[in-house]
């Protein structure tokens, strides 16, 4: 198993689509990303590719897919390479398209960067900024979520879990109220996908009422059997699937 490709394709699966997010939830970044229109196809030798479309107005729609048409087409020869630019270090990649669109390379540079600004260093993000909790933990969440099913597919431990782990349907909460993150996850014959918002038909529950417990637990901190025994984590049906997706979310800090 290459850890360089398994992060590159969390890079590229689990953290870029939080581009469009961030954009939804915070001004500046909705003003950064109405900066330019047109797609941005982001893509690695023998691995995956995805395209992000910014549509002038400060939203930024994410998609896995193939395109031989993009604004802008961004190559990356290897994952340790691709990895470096995701890591904050200013890389070049093979720019096959748009090279003369320098607004548009511009606005997803800047977006990329506010984003990574808050991503590398939550804590001191957080200190600066007390009152943005929310949107940071969202943010955490929906990268970890979308991990789970990204290590799912090209992690070999992961693989290896989700092989083991009864097929079920799993609803991942954080918070309580209007305000809650959700999300379903579904296991079956080796695999799982992801969906937003609660399943009414369940069979397992993970759920964190505390924001900054959930907080802790994706930065690595809060061992979530440990946090169970004491309630801070509340696990509900399926055991064993839901022991399954903590050993792949544990897998997380591997990479990123």
């Amino acid at each position: 198993m290459d850890k360089n490709f398994v992060k590159s394709c969390l890079n590229l699966q689990a953290v870029l689509p939080a581009l469009g997010e961030l954009a939804a939830a915070d001004e500046r970044a909705k003003t950064l990303a109405a900066g330019a229109k047109g797609s941005v196809n982001l893509a690695l030798m023998n691995g995956p590719s995805v395209v992000l479309d910014f549509d002038g107005a400060g939203s930024v729609a994410f998609e896995e897919k193939t395109t031989l048409t993009p604004s802008v087409g961004m190559f990356f020869p290897t994952a340790a390479y691709l990895n470096r630019m995701f890591d904050g270090e200013k890389v070049v990649p093979v720019l096959w398209m748009g090279i003369w669109r320098l607004k548009l390379i511009k606005t997803f540079a800047g977006l990329a960067d506010y984003m990574g600004s808050i991503l590398k260093d939550p804590d001191a993000y957080l200190t600066a900024h007390p009152e943005e909790m929310d949107k940071v933990l969202s943010l955490l969440f929906g990268v970890a979520t979308r991990a789970i099913v990204v290590l799912g597919r090209v992690d070999g431990h992961a693989r290896s879990y989700l092989a083991a782990a009864p097929a079920g349907v799993v609803n991942f909460r954080v918070g309580e109220g209007a305000d809650a993150l959700g999300v379903t996850l579904t296991v079956d014959r080796g695999a799982v996908t992801l969906k937003k918002g609660l399943a009414e038909n369940w069979n397992a529950t993970l759920a964190i009422p505390d924001k900054k417990k959930a907080y802790e637990l994706f930065r690595g901190r809060l061992d979530p059997m440990a946090a169970a025994a004491i309630g801070d984590v509340m696990m509900t049906g399926n055991l064993m699937t839901l022991d399954n997706i903590n050993a792949i979310l544990d897998l997380l800090a591997t990479y990123l």
